[in-house]
């Protein structure tokens, strides 16, 4: 339909507004026409009286009577005459009348004819007897004038003088002349100043010389315009016709027809293509969609969709048959590995938390000698050298015992064995010092810890042992795994909802398949340095350990975002007294066991 409409609106659109151009044309030589008849018309006049004996006896002997007589204001009505002018051959003025047609009344001629030098154009020369006709611009208007030379009835004998008449082109006049054509007419002076925008465009841009011009003015009007010249040639006046585009409009309602009678006929044919569809296809395909559905529906993939005779929609449903068939064989052998899988797993997992719980007890007593053999060192005068290695072998050795106590504590917070002692714990204090402990290790590495704390936060009943080494935890990690550079800030709030604390870095964030497998035991995270090696334990500790207090703690992380774990500890842990309580927690339930003394 587009193929077909398009190119037919382009062409007989195109064909309908060439028509109307051709018709404003016309138009516009059919007003031209009209002008020239006025201007016919006066020179016919002219020559009546200047070919005339006695206006050829009245400049020689000058005559009162044939003044009288001629001239008269009914002569000049009827030949719609505003002036008439009598010169001899030197020039000079005989005779002269004016009149206004619309008043009926005598007036004066314009200063114009008053007087003539020997070079006005309108004085016909004595060797030449050809008429001068046209139009001239005055500042009483713009007229129609016819010069003559006066001679005998037959156009014979010397010239004795020149003859002019004058008819003003005046708004009676352009009404008479629209009424003639039955055309919208105008005319328009060159200084007019309620000049239409359109008419003082084309002034601008064409000389008379440039013939008619079509414009389009709006989609229910067009205009012609015609540079009319004076009698030196030069653009005097502008003729401007205006008209209803009939013919466009008669266009665009046949194009309309056309494309009533183009969609009409596509309807009625998709229709016929439709129903065939329906029978032949379209009813096939609802039924292989409906089997498809309740397969997916009921998820038994040991269902087969039906096959309806032997074209290529039947070979679509055996090839579904055939796919579902191996759907079935994978997913049972797939059911039966991810069952040995999850066997082996756990087998594995445990077999793993026995051999960590025996390592760890044996490595706790070596542990505690050799700290204490490394405080007794410190206490030494050591080299600055031998210091070094002194404060970084008891930063291993306290990561150790650090280690060791969280595989402890993880273990018997899963079995549910782990009692919780609550006191009154200043966050503040508690986070700056946490802050304070990994400021070395932070500045070896680069990084930069920011702490963001109000002053006035209230103390919170939490188990400050285990709160403390789950913000080491967190902030360790923010270390390990961030690139050098990275800004790590520390912070917390309190409200009536229950405290937040919060680690944030600015890093590059967590792979979103890592996250969900983050908190498990012994999911481990890929390192940015070869030289810390992580045990997989230490969000599994931080996260057991907050919902120990009854809380939770949260990951948010993204590439343009950075990483920021939240720990959310309830309303219950805020405390504005001095008050101890006990909490302790076993099993999967929580139970909280207080005991009130006074500080």
């Amino acid at each position: 339909m587009v193929v077909l409409y398009l190119p037919f609106r382009f062409v007989l659109l195109d064909s309908f507004l060439t028509l109307e151009q051709q018709q404003m044309e016309q138009q516009l030589e059919r007003a031209h026409n009209a002008f020239q008849n006025v201007i016919t018309s006066v020179d016919r006049i002219s020559a009546d009286y200047a070919g005339w004996d006695a206006t050829y006896e009245f400049m020689e002997k000058r005559n009162e009577s044939y003044l009288t007589a001629t001239y008269v204001d009914e002569m000049m009505l009827t030949n719609r005459l505003n002036m008439i002018v009598l010169i001899d051959p030197a020039g000079q003025l005989v005779y002269s009348k004016g009149f206004d047609l619309d008043n009926v009344v005598e007036t004066t001629i314009p200063t114009r004819f008053s007087q003539f030098d020997p070079t006005d154009q309108l004085r016909i020369p004595p060797q030449s007897r050809e008429p001068i006709r046209g139009m001239v611009i005055l500042p009483e208007g713009v007229m129609i004038v016819s010069s003559r030379p006066i001679l005998t009835s037959s156009y014979t004998g010397e010239p004795r003088g020149t003859l002019i008449m004058g008819r003003y082109l005046n708004e009676t006049e352009i009404q008479r002349l629209a009424e003639t054509t039955r055309l919208q007419l105008n005319f328009y002076r060159l200084d007019d100043p309620n000049m239409p925008e359109d008419v003082r465009a084309i002034l601008g841009k064409h000389s008379a010389n440039d013939g008619p011009i079509n414009q389009i003015l709006n989609e229910q009007t067009i205009a012609g315009y015609l540079p009319l010249a004076d009698l030196q040639g030069n653009t005097a006046l502008l003729l401007r016709v205006e008209e209803a585009r009939f013919i466009y409009t008669q266009g665009r309602t046949s194009i309309l027809y056309f494309a009533l009678l183009l969609l009409a006929s596509g309807l009625a044919f998709g229709m016929v293509i439709m129903v065939l569809l329906e029978r032949t296809v379209l009813s096939r395909l609802s039924r292989l969609s409906a089997d498809i559905q309740h397969i997916s529906a009921s998820r038994d993939i040991s269902a087969k969709v039906a096959v309806l005779g032997n074209d290529e929609i039947a070979l679509v449903a055996s090839t579904i048959n055939r796919m579902l068939s191996i759907l079935e064989q994978s997913q049972n052998e797939h059911r039966q590995s991810e069952e040995e899988r999850a066997r082996l797993q756990e087998e594995m997992i445990r077999t793993q938390e026995q051999f960590m719980q025996m390592v760890v007890h044996d490595l706790k007593t070596p542990l505690t000698a050799v700290s204490g053999f490394l405080d007794i060192l410190a206490m030494e005068k050591l080299t600055p050298d031998q210091s070094l290695m002194v404060d970084s072998a008891r930063r291993s050795a306290g990561g150790m015992r650090h280690l060791v106590a969280t595989i402890l504590d993880t273990g018997q917070m899963a079995e549910g064995r782990l009692t919780l002692r609550p006191e009154p714990t200043s966050i503040v204090t508690m986070l700056n010092d946490c802050a304070n402990d990994l400021q070395q290790w932070a500045t070896q590495e680069m990084h930069r810890i920011i702490v963001d704390l109000p002053v006035d936060l209230p103390l919170l009943m939490v188990d400050s042992r285990l709160m403390e080494r789950v913000v080491i935890n967190l902030l360790s990690n923010a270390i390990k795994h961030t690139p050098l550079g990275t800004t790590i800030t520390l912070g917390a709030s309190v409200d009536a909802l229950g405290a937040r604390i919060w680690v944030h870095d600015n890093g590059p964030g967590i792979a979103p398949e890592v996250r969900e497998s983050l908190f498990e035991r012994f999911s481990a995270t890929p390192n940015r340095s070869r030289r810390q090696y992580n045990t997989g334990l230490g969000l599994a500790f931080c996260k057991l350990a907050v919902e120990a207090h009854n809380g939770t703690i949260q990951l948010q992380s993204g590439p343009s975002e950075g990483t920021t774990f939240t720990i959310i500890l309830p309303a219950t842990v805020i405390t504005n007294n001095l008050a101890m309580n006990e909490v302790s927690y076993s099993g999967d339930k929580e139970t909280l066991q207080t005991s009130e003394h006074n500080h």
